[in-house]
């Protein structure tokens, strides 16, 4: 799929369920296996072929330092993503036929960590090997590294700063993706100037490869990349209900 600019009005539904367990073994080591279940709806008819169910089923080992200083997981995850709505296909384009199905599965092995390599600061992330294999035109499956990290720091109460880089598919939260390889970078820096005042500066830079989109994959169409670039500011009021971005 590729981003759109629909005329019509769109409400994009998101929803969300997960449960996990887990049993400790010592005092670094434990199990566990997780659940989670989401979907997407666009209210649009023009929209309704990205409409998404996707179920997630996991589980790991963690080691966990004392201190809660340094966490690492090894995660063996299974995703398997429906369309309820087949994508539509232009007529004319040969033995795609008139609709077909994006549904998918995924299977990654992935090292998870949380450290604190500071007092004020922080690391979250995730990196490993994802493939990706869909029901349809094999052309577009994937396999290859994946990953996301963020790095956060606070050296006073007033100041805030965070760091990410994030290599993976698109999310559930976009309305009309599906396989999207985005590349992702940026940081932001919070400063809370009064008590209940804080400004904001955010800077981003994403690159999106719409690798699943059908035509493409068969060399109907050339393939669509996207690339953004965000700089801006904001602030905040936290006694009101007034927020001003740029």
């Amino acid at each position: 799929f590729s981003n759109q600019n629909p005329t019509s009005r769109n409400l994009l539904e998101l929803n969300t369920l997960s449960t996990s367990a887990g049993f400790r073994f010592g005092s670094r080591w434990s199990a566990f296996v997780a659940a989670d279940l989401s979907s997407r709806r666009n209210s649009s008819d023009s929209l309704r072929e990205n409409d998404l169910d996707q179920t997630g089923l996991e589980a790991g080992v963690r080691w966990q330092r004392p201190g809660d200083d340094a966490d690492f997981s090894l995660v063996g995850r299974s995703v398997r993503g429906r369309y309820p709505t087949a994508q539509a296909v232009p007529v004319g384009t040969g033995t795609l036929g008139s609709t077909i199905d994006n549904s998918y599965r995924d299977r990654s092995l992935l090292m998870r960590l949380a450290l604190r390599p500071s007092a004020p600061s922080v690391i979250v992330g995730e990196v490993g090997v994802t493939q990706r294999r869909f029901d349809t035109l094999a052309e577009r499956n994937f396999s290859g590294l994946t990953g996301a990290f963020v790095w956060q720091w606070q050296p006073t109460d007033a100041v805030r700063g965070e760091a990410y880089v994030r290599r993976n598919f698109g999310p559930i939260q976009l309305a009309n993706a599906s396989g999207v390889q985005t590349w992702q970078s940026g940081g932001s820096l919070a400063w809370r100037v009064s008590a209940k005042v804080t400004i904001g500066l955010h800077a981003g830079w994403d690159r999106y490869l719409y690798a699943a989109d059908p035509l493409s994959a068969v060399g109907l169409a050339d393939r669509r990349r996207d690339q953004l670039r965000v700089i801006g500011v904001s602030a905040s009021d936290s006694s009101s209900a007034y927020s001003v971005f740029i």
